[in-house]
C-alpha cells in the first residue's frame, strides 16, 4: 500500500501522509503483538492529537484534562503561551493505559519516556511495513493528523493553533499546498 496522498489531501514535503485506513491497519497489527502495545497507544495519541515527539516525552498526567477532554500544552514553542488540544476517546484511553504502566510517575509515558519513544520509533516502521507503508514515523502521524483536518475543511488559523505553530504562514507552507502532482 502506498503512503502517498490523493490530490485532495495536503502533504508536507518529504513526509508521508497516511490515510485513516492505513492508521487502522497499523493499529490492528500493533494490537496483535503485546510487545507493540506502547506503539499502538502512541499511534492513537499522536494521530489523534498531533502532538510532537518532545511534547509526548514531556507530557504530564496533570496536563490531561479528563473533564474537558483535552491536553493542556504549556509553552509548546518559545513564541506561544501554550495550547489546548482536544482528545478523542481513543487517545484518552491510550493515555490512561500508558500511564498505568508506571502509575507513580508524573509523566504519561513514565520516567523513561525517551526510551519508550525511541523503541516505538524503531518498531513503528516495522509494523507499517506489514501493510506496505514506508517511511512511517511519529512525525508522519502528526502530519497525517494535520492533513486529515485540512482535508475535512479546518481553517489554517485553527490548525496552526492546534499544531502549536506560532504562525499560520508555517501551517500554510506545509499543509495547504496543492498536490496535483501526486
Amino acid at each position: 500500500m502506498n503512503t502517498s496522498t490523493h490530490s485532495h489531501r495536503p502533504q508536507p514535503q518529504g513526509v508521508p501522509i497516511l490515510s485513516r485506513g492505513q492508521i487502522d491497519q497499523i493499529l490492528a497489527h500493533a494490537s496483535e503483538n503485546p510487545r507493540w502495545e506502547v506503539v499502538h497507544d502512541l499511534v492513537e495519541i499522536v494521530y489523534g492529537t498531533g502532538l510532537r515527539r518532545k511534547e509526548m516525552a514531556d507530557l504530564l498526567i496533570t496536563d490531561v484534562d479528563t473533564v474537558q477532554n483535552c491536553i493542556n500544552i504549556v509553552g509548546a514553542t518559545s513564541r506561544d503561551g501554550g495550547r489546548h488540544v482536544p482528545l478523542t476517546s481513543n487517545a484518552l484511553a491510550a493515555i490512561i493505559r500508558l500511564h498505568s504502566l508506571n502509575p507513580n510517575s508524573k509523566f504519561v509515558l513514565g520516567d523513561k519516556a525517551d526510551a519508550r519513544l525511541a523503541r516505538a520509533s524503531r518498531d513503528l516502521p516495522t509494523i507499517a511495513s506489514q501493510i506496505g507503508a514506508s517511511d512511517v514515523s511519529l512525525h508522519a502521524l502528526r502530519a497525517s493528523f494535520a492533513a486529515c483536518l485540512v482535508s475535512g475543511g479546518l481553517d489554517v488559523a485553527t490548525l496552526a493553533s492546534l499544531m502549536g505553530y506560532s504562525s499560520a504562514d508555517t501551517t500554510s507552507r506545509f499543509y495547504m499546498r496543492n498536490n496535483d502532482d501526486d
